[in-house]
This record gives structure tokens, sequence and C-alpha cells, in this order.
């Protein structure tokens, strides 16, 4: 169980318990498992789809943007999936869906339904907060997809309160009676992903990414490189771009971007 009265013990032994054939490595502490991870497949480039690096305490991890990720010891998780998944560059974007629905599905089912939700692009959101972070980076080998690393990170039992995060942030414990334990949940987000991933390219994902995003049919600014564009979030297409119709009328295709609420 992912919610137990067991304490919270992440290392060797539990890991290997809860991954069962999972290939992986645990750290104590290292700068950032996306880091790790690529160089575990730099050392073994036959490294098998499910590999995953994990560790107790990351201090230099990176979201979005280059921004700092910190995953203080024993209060979260941080963990890095590296997949190998069969689907053309255009629709990488996919690899995200997968890992937000997994995460999303997996939270769901501890918390009371419908306090989690999908900020889009790759946020996960419960009560309205940031609870976990997805980050995607995709390895290639001239123009041959090699591997995609999927960098998750969530926030078990942090603390935010009295730091700049505190009124967008919040722990997963704020909304259970018992210790959450991280073996297990990093193993129930691993299976998720790969029950999607077998269905990448499937309608099925995007229809479900689509229902579990609260962005849609909010008025929002969208911050962009080329400025902000504000408008209603109709919808999503098919490689996960935010279709945001502005003042004008005028449908905007909107590939990346941080999404914030219109005043």
């Amino acid at each position: 169980m992912v919610v137990t009265n067991q304490p919270d013990v992440l290392n060797e032994a539990t890991l290997k318990e809860a991954l069962q054939q999972h290939p992986f490595r645990f750290y104590k502490r290292v700068n950032s498992t996306m880091d790790m991870a690529r160089d575990w497949l730099a050392a073994e480039p036959n490294l098998a789809s499910g590999a995953v690096v994990i560790a107790d305490e990351q201090f230099s991890g990176r979201g979005r943007l280059n921004r700092q990720w910190h995953t203080p010891a024993g209060q979260a998780l941080a963990m890095s999936l590296i997949l190998r998944p069969q689907l053309p560059p255009e629709h990488l974007q996919r690899v995200t869906m997968v890992a937000g629905v997994a995460v999303a599905e997996t939270l769901n089912h501890l918390l009371i339904p419908g306090v989690i939700k999908l900020k889009w692009p790759n946020d996960v959101h419960l009560a309205g907060r940031k609870v976990a972070g997805i980050l995607t980076e995709a390895l290639w080998l001239g123009d041959q997809l090699q591997a995609v690393i999927v960098g998750i990170g969530v926030n078990v039992r942090v603390n935010f309160m009295g730091t700049p995060l505190m009124d967008g942030a919040i722990s997963l414990e704020a909304f259970t009676s018992d210790p959450v334990f991280r073996p297990i949940l990093a193993a129930e987000i691993i299976r998720h992903i790969e029950n999607w991933v077998d269905k990448i390219v499937q309608p099925a994902l995007l229809e479900t990414w689509r229902a579990w995003l609260y962005t849609l049919g909010q008025t929002v600014n969208i911050h962009t490189a080329n400025g902000i564009v504000t408008g209603i979030a109709e919808n999503v297409d098919e490689v996960g771009a935010l279709l945001i119709r502005d003042g004008h009328g005028i449908v905007q295709r909107i590939l990346v971007g941080d999404v914030t609420p219109a005043q």
C-alpha cells in the first residue's frame, strides 16, 4: 500500500522489494536524478526501458525552463525513468501526457477523488497547488530517438510554511492520515506509466489527458518567448499544444509557455 502505518524508509532494500524486476539505482544524495540517468544510459546504451534512478535527496534538480526543483532528504520522491517509446519525433509530447496521466491516476487513488488535476503542460496540482512536476528529455543518435528520460518529483511531506512557495505548493501528506511509503509510490507511478506507454499513440491517451486538465475552459495568460497571449484555453491538439482563443476570436496554438490565470 502507498499509504501505510509503517515508517517511510527509502533505501536499496525497500526499493528492491517494491520495484521487483525493474533495474534501478538508488542514491542517498545527488545533484540530479536526470543527470544520473543520462550517465547510466551513456555507460549502458542497451539499458532496458523501465530502468529508474531514485534519490532520497536531490539538491540541483531541474524543472521546466531550467527552474530548480529541490528534494529535501526524507520529504519527497525524486525519480527519473528511462523509456524507449516507439513514436515519431513530432509526437514526443505524448510522453509528457503519459507521465502526467500516470502520476494523476496514482495520486488520485490515494486521496479524495477530484482533488488532483493537471495544469498544462506538466504540473500536477492538489487542491489548486502544485504537488508534483514532470520533466522529459529526449536523447537522440542523429535523427533516431534513442530514449526519453522522464523526471518526476512529488512533494510527500515537504513543509512549505514560511517559504516563498507556501501559496503555490503542497505536499501529499497534507491530505493523508498516514505516512506515504515512497518505494510503493514510485512502483505505482511506474506501473501506470508502463500501462500508458503501451497505448501512447492511441486516442485514449489524449482523451484521458484532456479530461485531467483543469486549464481547459479557463481564461488564462500564456507567457511565451514572444510575449503574453491572453484568451480562453479551448482545447489541446494531438501533440499536446494548447489552443487559445484570444480577444479577437483568433485561435492560437501554443507549444511552450507558462499558464497563469487572467485577472
